[in-house]
């Protein structure tokens, strides 16, 4: 294989339809990537019509989108030459010992959102968000700088193509509930639905709904969020019928998964995660949404408006109305509730551990974690973690 104008360095990655090369400009000097498709394209006028190529046409360059900056076609073979990212965000999270901490996934997940807001915005949607297709580059520099974007578009879509889409898109692990359920009815939303996952998977370094099978994951679904109500799945236009077969499993509490994520961390992800595509925020919302405030903003959280019964008050300055179902003019309460029916019941009020606190916590497990495995230091573990020790 050879590319003009460019030398091919090493083999960088493969996947189903493509082979990716670290290459370098020949004239600048500059290092990319290169993308070669493997399939043979007969006619050049159908380039045009390649789901990358189109892209170039309609949504145009942006930071947190992976940056184009070549098409070449030689011997009835295409090749994209973009730019050259450092790893993805799967290689970022399982070379770490631990999981990334919140605020560094929520500036990654920023920065995803804002790329896939800038997809929507132009009319087109990914459909194959995953930690393989986030992107991190280094940047160097007196403070260290993570950039993400988001990449590989060979599967998007635009908004406006005519109903059904194709059937058998996105990873198993990150398809919605209406993509598993109907044959090609689906929309934007999807991209919401897989940011949730990958949000989760930061946070505990585990795939949130690791199916086997397109139902298998569906019945992981069910037992996050509750098996949905026949009335819900009928509003799913073209449902498949054969979920009502299903076992029925009552929700789980989203803050015993993840106990030390924020209140408003909690009721961003419970927002991606809704069943129905619908009542799932968007991405233009999630942008705006109190989570991301102090990023945007450089703003600092205190421990009473992170409390959860707090979040009720302060997220109806900031509520959509739009986004209920029936665009309904009643306050909006019960739409941002995070709260369990067991904290209504006995009004607790259930504060998070500050960021300060958080970095405390890590900065003790990570000298914890440094010491030998040896006995004396199994028994300091212990003594930590039980109360009951320390007081003795």
């Amino acid at each position: 294989m050879n590319l003009k104008g460019y030398k091919i360095l090493e083999q960088i990655g493969r996947g189903a339809f493509s082979i990716v090369f670290c290459v370098r400009d020949r004239e600048l000097g500059s290092y990319f990537a290169a993308k070669h498709l493997t399939e043979e394209i007969q006619d050049a006028e159908e380039i045009a019509n390649l789901p990358e190529v189109s892209l170039i046409r309609q949504v145009g360059s942006h930071p947190n989108i992976l940056n184009i900056v070549d098409v070449i076609y030689e011997n009835k073979r295409l090749t994209i030459i973009m730019d050259l990212m450092d790893m993805n965000l799967y290689e970022y999270i399982t070379a770490r010992k631990r999981p990334l901490s919140e605020n560094r996934a929520r500036r990654f997940l920023l920065q995803v959102i804002t790329g896939i807001d800038h997809l929507h915005r132009h009319g087109v949607f990914h459909r194959d968000i995953k930690p393989e297709n986030i992107l991190i580059k280094r940047v160097k520099g007196v403070v260290r700088k993570e950039i993400v974007q988001v990449g590989d578009f060979g599967t998007i879509c635009r908004v406006d193509d005519k109903l059904p889409y194709k059937t058998y898109i996105a990873t198993r692990w990150y398809r919605s509930p209406e993509v598993i359920l109907t044959d090609g009815y689906y929309g934007p939303k999807m991209d919401i639905w897989a940011i949730g996952c990958c949000f989760f998977e930061m946070l505990t370094r585990k795939a949130l709904f690791p199916g086997e099978s397109e139902w298998h994951t569906l019945e992981l679904i069910h037992r996050l969020l509750g098996t949905p109500s026949k009335s819900m799945l009928m509003k799913i236009k073209h449902c498949d019928t054969r979920v009502l077969e299903l076992r029925k499993y009552p929700p789980e509490d989203f803050r015993t998964m993840l106990p030390l994520v924020s209140a408003y961390g909690i009721d961003m992800l419970k927002r991606t995660l809704t069943y129905h595509p619908d009542q799932r925020i968007s991405a233009a919302r999630l942008l705006k949404h109190i989570y991301f405030q102090d990023v945007t903003e450089h703003k600092k959280w205190s421990k009473f408006s992170m409390s959860f019964p707090n979040l009720d008050r302060q997220a109806d300055s900031v509520c959509d109305l739009n986004e209920l179902p029936g665009n309904s003019t009643k306050p909006c309460n019960s739409a941002w509730s995070v709260r369990s029916k067991e904290s209504i019941l006995s009004t607790k009020t259930v504060h998070y551990i500050p960021l300060e606190g958080q970095r405390e916590r890590n900065r003790t497990l990570e000298r914890l974690w440094d010491m030998n495995n040896t006995v004396e230091k199994q028994n300091l573990w212990k003594q930590v973690r039980d109360p009951r020790r320390r007081r003795k």
